[in-house]
Protein backbone atom coordinates (compact mmCIF):
# COMPACT_ATOMS: atom_id res chain seq x y z
CA UNK A 1 0.00 0.00 0.00
CA UNK A 2 1.23 3.50 -0.84
CA UNK A 3 0.27 6.41 1.44
CA UNK A 4 0.40 10.05 0.38
CA UNK A 5 -0.91 12.63 2.86
CA UNK A 6 -2.08 15.13 0.27
CA UNK A 7 -4.22 12.48 -1.46
CA UNK A 8 -5.21 10.10 1.35
CA UNK A 9 -6.45 12.87 3.68
CA UNK A 10 -9.35 15.08 2.65
CA UNK A 11 -7.60 18.41 3.08
CA UNK A 12 -10.93 20.28 2.93
CA UNK A 13 -12.42 18.29 5.81
CA UNK A 14 -11.26 20.00 9.02
CA UNK A 15 -12.49 17.21 11.31
CA UNK A 16 -10.74 14.50 9.28
CA UNK A 17 -7.49 16.48 9.17
CA UNK A 18 -7.49 16.77 12.96
CA UNK A 19 -8.05 13.03 13.45
CA UNK A 20 -5.40 12.06 10.89
CA UNK A 21 -2.77 14.35 12.44
CA UNK A 22 -2.96 12.23 15.60
CA UNK A 23 -2.13 9.12 13.54
CA UNK A 24 0.76 10.55 11.55
CA UNK A 25 3.47 9.42 13.97
CA UNK A 26 2.21 5.84 13.95
CA UNK A 27 1.80 5.79 10.15
CA UNK A 28 5.37 6.82 9.44
CA UNK A 29 6.77 4.78 12.32
CA UNK A 30 5.20 1.58 10.93
CA UNK A 31 5.91 2.31 7.25
CA UNK A 32 8.32 -0.13 5.57
CA UNK A 33 9.86 2.72 3.60
CA UNK A 34 9.31 6.43 3.07
CA UNK A 35 9.90 7.93 -0.38
CA UNK A 36 10.79 11.62 -0.70
CA UNK A 37 10.45 13.55 -3.96
CA UNK A 38 12.39 16.82 -4.13
CA UNK A 39 11.36 17.61 -7.68
CA UNK A 40 12.79 17.14 -11.15
CA UNK A 41 15.71 19.46 -10.45
CA UNK A 42 16.97 22.10 -7.99
CA UNK A 43 18.16 25.59 -8.82
CA UNK A 44 19.05 28.82 -7.03
CA UNK A 45 19.41 32.21 -8.69
CA UNK A 46 19.19 30.57 -12.12
CA UNK A 47 22.00 28.14 -11.21
CA UNK A 48 20.87 24.57 -11.91
CA UNK A 49 22.87 22.17 -9.76
CA UNK A 50 23.87 18.61 -10.60
CA UNK A 51 21.93 16.81 -7.85
CA UNK A 52 23.50 13.44 -8.62
CA UNK A 53 26.95 14.91 -8.02
CA UNK A 54 25.74 16.64 -4.82
CA UNK A 55 24.39 13.33 -3.50
CA UNK A 56 27.63 11.60 -4.44
CA UNK A 57 29.70 14.30 -2.68
CA UNK A 58 27.69 13.85 0.53
CA UNK A 59 28.33 10.09 0.44
CA UNK A 60 32.02 10.55 -0.41
CA UNK A 61 32.59 13.08 2.38
CA UNK A 62 30.87 10.67 4.80
CA UNK A 63 33.30 7.91 3.79
CA UNK A 64 36.29 10.25 4.22
CA UNK A 65 35.12 11.19 7.71
CA UNK A 66 34.48 7.56 8.71
CA UNK A 67 38.00 6.65 7.58
CA UNK A 68 39.39 9.44 9.80
CA UNK A 69 37.17 8.27 12.65
CA UNK A 70 38.58 4.73 12.41
CA UNK A 71 42.12 6.09 12.53
CA UNK A 72 41.38 8.37 15.50
CA UNK A 73 39.26 5.81 17.33
CA UNK A 74 36.39 8.20 18.05
CA UNK A 75 34.45 10.84 16.11
CA UNK A 76 35.26 13.45 18.74
CA UNK A 77 38.99 12.91 18.21
CA UNK A 78 38.88 13.72 14.48
CA UNK A 79 40.74 17.03 13.91
CA UNK A 80 38.37 19.85 12.94
CA UNK A 81 38.34 21.32 9.46
CA UNK A 82 40.29 24.58 9.50
CA UNK A 83 40.18 27.78 7.47
CA UNK A 84 43.42 26.64 5.82
CA UNK A 85 41.69 23.42 4.75
CA UNK A 86 38.89 25.46 3.17
CA UNK A 87 41.37 27.78 1.46
CA UNK A 88 43.04 24.69 -0.03
CA UNK A 89 39.86 23.34 -1.64
CA UNK A 90 40.03 22.95 -5.41
CA UNK A 91 37.58 24.80 -7.65
CA UNK A 92 35.73 21.53 -8.25
CA UNK A 93 35.43 20.84 -4.51
CA UNK A 94 34.13 24.38 -3.88
CA UNK A 95 31.49 23.86 -6.60
CA UNK A 96 30.43 20.59 -4.95
CA UNK A 97 30.12 22.14 -1.48
CA UNK A 98 28.11 25.04 -2.93
CA UNK A 99 25.84 22.52 -4.69
CA UNK A 100 25.28 20.67 -1.39
CA UNK A 101 24.43 23.98 0.29
CA UNK A 102 21.86 24.82 -2.41
CA UNK A 103 20.45 21.28 -2.22
CA UNK A 104 19.89 21.42 1.55
CA UNK A 105 18.31 24.89 1.26
CA UNK A 106 15.68 23.72 -1.25
CA UNK A 107 11.99 24.11 -0.25
CA UNK A 108 11.41 20.51 0.87
CA UNK A 109 14.13 20.74 3.52
CA UNK A 110 12.51 23.86 4.99
CA UNK A 111 9.04 22.33 5.44
CA UNK A 112 8.01 21.58 9.01
CA UNK A 113 5.68 18.63 8.32
CA UNK A 114 8.29 16.47 6.60
CA UNK A 115 10.42 16.29 9.74
CA UNK A 116 8.41 13.45 11.30
CA UNK A 117 7.89 11.75 7.94
CA UNK A 118 11.58 11.09 7.50
CA UNK A 119 12.51 11.22 11.18
CA UNK A 120 10.27 8.27 12.09
CA UNK A 121 10.98 6.27 8.94
CA UNK A 122 12.63 2.86 9.36
CA UNK A 123 14.10 3.46 5.91
CA UNK A 124 13.83 6.48 3.64
CA UNK A 125 14.99 7.27 0.12
CA UNK A 126 15.28 10.80 -1.24
CA UNK A 127 14.77 11.30 -4.99
CA UNK A 128 15.44 14.24 -7.28
CA UNK A 129 15.05 13.56 -10.98
CA UNK A 130 16.93 10.30 -11.61
CA UNK A 131 19.22 10.76 -8.58
CA UNK A 132 18.62 9.19 -5.18
CA UNK A 133 20.23 8.99 -1.75
CA UNK A 134 19.42 7.21 1.50
CA UNK A 135 18.22 9.47 4.29
CA UNK A 136 20.73 7.76 6.62
CA UNK A 137 23.51 9.34 4.53
CA UNK A 138 22.02 12.77 5.21
CA UNK A 139 21.98 12.04 8.93
CA UNK A 140 25.62 10.86 8.91
CA UNK A 141 26.50 14.01 6.97
CA UNK A 142 24.79 16.15 9.61
CA UNK A 143 26.64 14.43 12.45
CA UNK A 144 30.13 15.02 11.13
CA UNK A 145 29.54 18.49 9.65
CA UNK A 146 28.12 19.71 12.97
CA UNK A 147 31.12 18.13 14.69
CA UNK A 148 34.55 18.44 13.13
CA UNK A 149 33.17 20.02 9.95
CA UNK A 150 31.67 23.17 11.47
CA UNK A 151 34.02 25.41 9.51
CA UNK A 152 32.45 24.06 6.30
CA UNK A 153 28.97 24.54 7.76
CA UNK A 154 29.73 28.21 8.46
CA UNK A 155 31.68 28.96 5.28
CA UNK A 156 29.17 27.49 2.83
CA UNK A 157 26.05 28.45 4.82
CA UNK A 158 24.82 24.86 4.91
CA UNK A 159 21.21 24.68 6.10
CA UNK A 160 20.96 21.91 8.72
CA UNK A 161 18.09 22.95 10.99
CA UNK A 162 15.93 20.14 9.64
CA UNK A 163 18.59 17.52 10.36
CA UNK A 164 18.72 18.70 13.96
CA UNK A 165 15.04 17.80 14.31
CA UNK A 166 15.48 14.51 12.41
CA UNK A 167 18.34 13.61 14.67
CA UNK A 168 16.17 14.00 17.76
CA UNK A 169 13.60 11.67 16.20
CA UNK A 170 16.22 9.09 15.32
CA UNK A 171 17.90 9.14 18.73
CA UNK A 172 14.58 8.28 20.35
CA UNK A 173 13.22 5.84 17.80
CA UNK A 174 16.10 3.91 16.23
CA UNK A 175 18.05 1.39 18.36
CA UNK A 176 21.01 1.42 15.93
CA UNK A 177 21.78 4.96 17.13
CA UNK A 178 21.64 4.04 20.83
CA UNK A 179 25.37 4.50 21.39
CA UNK A 180 25.17 7.94 19.79
CA UNK A 181 22.16 8.83 21.92
CA UNK A 182 23.97 7.93 25.11
CA UNK A 183 26.59 10.56 24.31
CA UNK A 184 24.09 13.21 23.28
CA UNK A 185 21.80 15.64 25.04
CA UNK A 186 18.23 15.17 23.87
CA UNK A 187 16.18 18.23 23.12
CA UNK A 188 13.10 18.78 25.25
CA UNK A 189 9.72 19.06 23.55
CA UNK A 190 9.80 22.85 23.94
CA UNK A 191 13.30 23.03 22.44
CA UNK A 192 12.09 21.02 19.44
CA UNK A 193 9.35 23.60 18.87
CA UNK A 194 11.91 26.40 19.20
CA UNK A 195 14.20 24.80 16.60
CA UNK A 196 11.27 24.35 14.22
CA UNK A 197 10.60 28.09 14.26
CA UNK A 198 13.20 28.33 11.51
CA UNK A 199 11.18 25.99 9.29
CA UNK A 200 8.13 26.72 7.14
CA UNK A 201 4.55 25.54 7.54
CA UNK A 202 1.47 26.11 5.41
CA UNK A 203 -0.19 27.62 8.48
CA UNK A 204 0.86 28.67 12.01
CA UNK A 205 -1.04 25.73 13.56
CA UNK A 206 1.46 23.38 11.93
CA UNK A 207 4.26 24.57 14.20
CA UNK A 208 2.52 22.84 17.12
CA UNK A 209 0.39 20.12 15.51
CA UNK A 210 3.37 18.69 13.60
CA UNK A 211 5.24 17.69 16.74
CA UNK A 212 2.46 16.29 18.92
CA UNK A 213 3.70 12.81 17.98
CA UNK A 214 7.37 13.64 18.53
CA UNK A 215 9.14 11.28 20.99
CA UNK A 216 9.96 14.26 23.22
CA UNK A 217 6.28 15.20 23.35
CA UNK A 218 5.26 11.67 24.34
CA UNK A 219 8.04 11.46 26.94
CA UNK A 220 6.84 14.79 28.26
CA UNK A 221 3.32 13.41 28.71
CA UNK A 222 4.47 10.23 30.46
CA UNK A 223 6.96 12.01 32.68
CA UNK A 224 10.74 11.61 32.58
CA UNK A 225 10.89 8.67 34.99
CA UNK A 226 7.96 6.76 33.46
CA UNK A 227 9.34 7.23 29.93
CA UNK A 228 12.90 6.15 30.79
CA UNK A 229 13.80 3.07 28.79
CA UNK A 230 10.41 2.94 27.04
CA UNK A 231 10.70 2.72 23.25
CA UNK A 232 8.70 4.87 20.87
CA UNK A 233 6.65 1.91 19.66
CA UNK A 234 5.72 1.00 23.25
CA UNK A 235 4.64 4.56 23.99
CA UNK A 236 2.42 4.55 20.90
CA UNK A 237 0.91 1.20 21.87
CA UNK A 238 -0.09 2.69 25.24
CA UNK A 239 -2.50 4.90 23.34
CA UNK A 240 -0.97 8.06 24.79
CA UNK A 241 -3.09 11.03 23.84
CA UNK A 242 -1.38 14.20 22.57
CA UNK A 243 -0.81 17.19 24.81
CA UNK A 244 -3.62 19.01 23.01
CA UNK A 245 -6.10 17.75 20.44
CA UNK A 246 -5.24 18.96 16.92
CA UNK A 247 -8.45 20.80 16.15
CA UNK A 248 -8.35 22.92 12.99
CA UNK A 249 -11.72 24.45 13.89
CA UNK A 250 -10.14 26.31 16.81
CA UNK A 251 -8.59 29.73 16.39
CA UNK A 252 -4.83 30.19 16.51
CA UNK A 253 -5.18 32.00 19.83
CA UNK A 254 -7.11 29.09 21.35
CA UNK A 255 -4.53 26.57 20.15
CA UNK A 256 -1.40 28.43 21.25
CA UNK A 257 -2.90 29.52 24.58
CA UNK A 258 -4.33 26.06 25.32
CA UNK A 259 -0.94 24.52 24.60
CA UNK A 260 0.87 26.87 27.00
CA UNK A 261 -1.70 26.27 29.75
CA UNK A 262 -1.24 22.48 29.43
CA UNK A 263 2.55 22.82 29.63
CA UNK A 264 2.42 25.14 32.65
CA UNK A 265 -0.02 22.91 34.50
CA UNK A 266 2.08 19.82 33.80
CA UNK A 267 5.49 21.30 34.71
CA UNK A 268 4.87 24.39 36.87
CA UNK A 269 8.02 25.74 35.20
CA UNK A 270 8.01 29.33 34.01
CA UNK A 271 11.06 28.88 31.79
CA UNK A 272 8.60 28.52 28.91
CA UNK A 273 8.19 32.31 29.08
CA UNK A 274 11.80 32.73 27.94
CA UNK A 275 10.76 31.43 24.50
CA UNK A 276 8.46 34.38 23.89
CA UNK A 277 9.25 36.32 20.73
CA UNK A 278 7.40 39.42 19.62
CA UNK A 279 7.94 42.01 16.95
CA UNK A 280 6.31 45.40 16.69
CA UNK A 281 3.38 44.07 14.67
CA UNK A 282 3.15 40.55 16.14
CA UNK A 283 1.17 41.19 19.33
CA UNK A 284 -2.41 40.36 18.47
CA UNK A 285 -5.47 40.71 20.66
CA UNK A 286 -6.44 37.07 20.10
CA UNK A 287 -3.07 35.77 21.36
CA UNK A 288 -1.95 36.89 24.84
CA UNK A 289 1.51 38.47 25.06
CA UNK A 290 2.66 35.74 27.53
CA UNK A 291 2.01 32.99 24.96
CA UNK A 292 5.06 31.99 22.83
CA UNK A 293 4.52 32.37 19.09
CA UNK A 294 6.04 29.22 17.62
CA UNK A 295 5.34 30.49 14.11
CA UNK A 296 7.62 33.52 14.43
CA UNK A 297 11.16 32.89 13.13
CA UNK A 298 14.40 33.83 14.83
CA UNK A 299 15.24 34.64 18.39
CA UNK A 300 17.39 32.74 20.86
CA UNK A 301 16.41 31.20 24.18
CA UNK A 302 17.83 32.88 27.26
CA UNK A 303 16.78 31.09 30.43
CA UNK A 304 14.94 33.06 33.07
CA UNK A 305 16.70 31.00 35.71
CA UNK A 306 13.52 29.15 36.68
CA UNK A 307 14.77 25.82 35.33
CA UNK A 308 16.04 23.87 38.34
CA UNK A 309 18.26 21.69 36.14
CA UNK A 310 20.49 24.32 34.55
CA UNK A 311 21.26 27.69 36.12
CA UNK A 312 24.29 29.90 35.64
CA UNK A 313 23.25 32.46 38.22
CA UNK A 314 21.33 32.47 41.47
CA UNK A 315 20.13 35.97 42.27
CA UNK A 316 17.09 34.54 44.05
CA UNK A 317 19.33 32.57 46.45
CA UNK A 318 17.59 29.30 45.81
CA UNK A 319 14.01 30.51 45.97
CA UNK A 320 11.69 29.54 43.13
CA UNK A 321 8.46 31.09 41.89
CA UNK A 322 5.12 29.74 42.94
CA UNK A 323 3.04 27.79 40.44
CA UNK A 324 1.28 29.91 37.82
CA UNK A 325 -2.49 30.15 37.90
CA UNK A 326 -4.84 31.03 35.09
CA UNK A 327 -7.65 33.51 35.39
CA UNK A 328 -10.76 32.73 33.38
CA UNK A 329 -12.73 35.55 31.81
CA UNK A 330 -15.59 35.25 34.31
CA UNK A 331 -13.32 35.61 37.35
CA UNK A 332 -11.89 39.09 36.87
CA UNK A 333 -14.06 41.73 35.22
CA UNK A 334 -14.33 39.77 32.01
CA UNK A 335 -10.55 39.52 31.61
CA UNK A 336 -8.42 36.40 31.38
CA UNK A 337 -4.70 35.88 31.83
CA UNK A 338 -1.75 34.43 33.67
CA UNK A 339 -1.32 35.23 37.36
CA UNK A 340 2.16 35.09 38.90
CA UNK A 341 3.55 35.95 42.30
CA UNK A 342 6.60 38.21 42.05
CA UNK A 343 8.58 41.05 43.57
CA UNK A 344 9.07 44.26 41.59
CA UNK A 345 12.79 45.02 41.39
CA UNK A 346 13.32 47.38 38.49
CA UNK A 347 12.31 48.19 34.95
CA UNK A 348 14.42 47.20 31.93
CA UNK A 349 14.64 50.18 29.62
CA UNK A 350 16.78 48.63 26.90
CA UNK A 351 18.91 45.60 26.12
CA UNK A 352 22.05 45.01 24.11
CA UNK A 353 22.98 41.78 22.36
CA UNK A 354 26.31 40.18 23.26
CA UNK A 355 28.06 38.86 20.18
CA UNK A 356 30.64 36.71 21.96
CA UNK A 357 30.14 32.90 21.87
CA UNK A 358 27.63 31.47 24.34
CA UNK A 359 30.27 29.42 26.15
CA UNK A 360 32.25 32.63 26.79
CA UNK A 361 29.21 34.17 28.47
CA UNK A 362 28.88 31.11 30.68
CA UNK A 363 32.55 31.39 31.60
CA UNK A 364 32.07 35.03 32.60
CA UNK A 365 29.08 34.10 34.75
CA UNK A 366 30.96 31.28 36.41
CA UNK A 367 33.90 33.24 37.78
CA UNK A 368 34.20 36.33 39.96
CA UNK A 369 36.45 39.16 38.82
CA UNK A 370 38.24 41.59 41.11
Amino acid sequence: MLWADAICIDQQNIEERGKQVQLMGMIYWKADRVLVWLGQNIAENDRLINVEEAFAWICESNMIFKAKEEVCGDAKEVPPVTSDDIAGLTELEVDRWEAVSILLSSPWFRRVWVMQEIGLAAEALVFCGDAEIEAAELLDFYLWVMGSGQALYNHFFIHLTQQTVWYEYWLATRPEYKTVAEKSTKLSFIEVLAFARRLEATGPRGHVFTFLGHPAALRFLLGREAAAGVGYGSIISLGTKPLIQPDYAKSLGEIYTGFVVEVFEATHNLDLLSYIIHFENSIEEVIPSWVPRWDLPGGSHVSLGTDHQSKYYNASRGSYPTSPTFIKSNELNGLSGLRLGALFVDRIEWTYGITMPVWTCFALLKYDFA
